[in-house]
């Protein structure tokens, strides 16, 4: 009988592709594959931005975005690197790594399609509405990104009095936490009162919100029917 090494044999079975359930689990295996999972769906996101871009400009202004971007990407590791390192609990650290990965990479994609806005007809404006009357209660619902190709959907609800957030990625969860809409600023906050979102300014115009934040990104969701 020929020997055949068990490596090998290991590679030619055929083993299932299981699916992964991010909703609700306490897997800290799942939750760090479901963090990963996210962040690649956003990277992914950011090259198909990265190359419309280059397409578009010139020789001398692709100099100066991969200059930029490669000083974007040593920010980006480093700071995820050291975000990691502070978790006391060593099984936990990937999920933060590619949690970490995921919100700076998806701030990026709406960075370089506010400066390039003209590139992206998904944009509905970059000028701010007016938010007179605007109350929490007009916020409460699902919203869904109208960044092409990206499927982000937000949702602000109330639990008796307390305001609470959810994002989902793809359909799958991804971050949550508590809100406040004071003087036309929304503030995103995790559960246990990290900052996780800032906007300066708030406006709802058919059922178009507009999100802007202080460095000047400005996002699109549209109201879940």
């Amino acid at each position: 009988m020929k020997y055949i090494p068990f490596f090998l044999l290991l590679t030619s079975l055929s083993f299932p592709v299981i699916a992964l359930d991010c909703g609700n689990t306490n897997v800290q295996a799942t939750v760090n594959a479901c963090a990963e999972e996210a962040y690649t769906e956003a990277d992914k996101e950011l090259n198909r931005v990265y190359k419309v871009i280059r397409s578009k400009i010139t020789k001398r202004h692709q100099s100066l975005l991969t200059t930029a971007q490669r000083a974007w990407l040593k920010y980006r590791d480093s700071n995820c690197e050291h975000q990691a390192m502070d978790v006391e609990n060593g099984s936990r650290s990937p999920s933060v790594y590619h949690h970490c990965l995921a919100n700076v990479t998806v701030a990026r994609t709406n960075e370089l399609k506010t400066v390039y806005a003209d590139f992206f007809t998904e944009n509905v404006t970059t000028q701010p509405m007016s938010t007179d009357g605007l109350t929490p209660q007009h916020l409460v619902g699902h919203w869904t990104t109208l960044a092409a190709g990206y499927g982000m959907t937000i949702q602000f609800s109330l639990r008796g009095t307390k305001p609470v957030f959810s994002s989902f990625l793809n359909q799958r969860p991804f971050e949550k936490g508590l809100w406040q809409l004071v003087d036309g600023q929304l503030l995103i906050t995790s559960e246990k009162g990290e900052q996780l979102y800032l906007y300066n300014h708030v406006s709802l115009k058919d059922n178009v919100l507009t999100l802007y934040e202080p460095q000047g990104g400005v996002e699109h969701y549209k109201r879940a029917q």
